[in-house]
C-alpha cells in the first residue's frame, strides 16, 4: 500500500503522514536519512529555478522509488506537488505545467491513493506561523495560494486521481481515520 498526502504548506500533510507512521505502520519515507539529504540538496537551490524543479523530481522518484520496498507506505508530497510549486512559483505557465506533469505520471511510480489536504488560507498561515521548526522559505502570500489551489484542481480534473479532506477544524486523527476508511482500513 503506498500511499501519499498532498496539499500546501500548512494543510497537515506531515503531522497526518507521522501518526500513519507511528500508529498504523506506515513507513513514512519522506523521513528516510537519503531521502531527507536528497530533499535538502533540492531545498539548496532557488525558489523558482528549474534546477530545483528537476531536484524535486530526483528526489520524488527516488520517494517513490522507496515506497515499493516497503508493505504500507507513505510520502508527505509526490510530483504533484512539484509541478504544483512549478506553476504556484510561476516557473511554468499552466499549459506548460500540465504538459510536464502527462511526462511525469508515466514515469513515477503510482501510488495506491492520493489524498489532498486542504482549508483555509487564514488556517493555513496560522499553522505555518505556528510551525516551532519553520524553515522560513514558505511563501505566505494569497496569489501564490490561488495558483497552487489552480493547478491542484486542474491536475485533479485531468487525471481523477486526489480523494480531498477538509483539515480546517479537524482533528489531525479523524483525517487519518478518514484516509483509513478509503484505503478500507489497511
Amino acid at each position: 500500500m503506498f500511499i501519499v498526502i498532498e496539499g500546501d504548506n500548512g494543510t497537515g500533510k506531515t503531522t497526518v503522514a507521522s501518526i500513519l507512521n507511528k500508529k498504523h505502520n506506515f513507513e513514512f519515507i519522506t523521513e528516510h536519512p537519503d531521502i531527507a539529504e536528497l530533499e535538502k540538496q533540492a531545498k539548496g537551490f532557488d525558489i523558482g529555478s528549474i534546477k530545483r524543479f528537476e531536484a524535486f523530481l530526483d528526489y520524488n522518484r527516488a520517494c517513490g522509488e522507496q515506497s515499493k520496498k516497503h508493505i504500507k507506505s507513505v510520502l508527505a508530497r509526490y510530483w504533484i506537488s512539484t509541478i504544483a510549486a512549478g506553476y504556484a512559483d510561476k516557473l511554468f505557465d499552466i499549459n506548460e505545467s500540465l504538459t510536464r506533469a502527462d511526462s511525469v505520471i508515466k514515469t513515477m511510480p503510482r501510488p495506491d491513493h492520493i489524498f489532498r489536504l486542504k482549508c483555509s488560507f487564514e488556517k493555513r498561515i496560522e499553522r505555518i506561523e505556528q510551525r516551532a521548526l519553520s524553515d522560513g522559505n514558505d511563501d505566505i502570500t494569497s496569489e501564490r495560494d490561488k495558483r497552487y489551489s489552480f493547478i491542484l484542481d486542474n491536475l485533479q480534473s485531468r487525471y481523477g486521481i486526489l480523494t480531498e479532506i477538509d483539515t480546517e477544524n479537524t482533528d489531525p486523527d479523524i483525517t487519518v481515520n478518514k484516509i483509513l476508511n478509503a484505503i478500507g482500513g489497511r
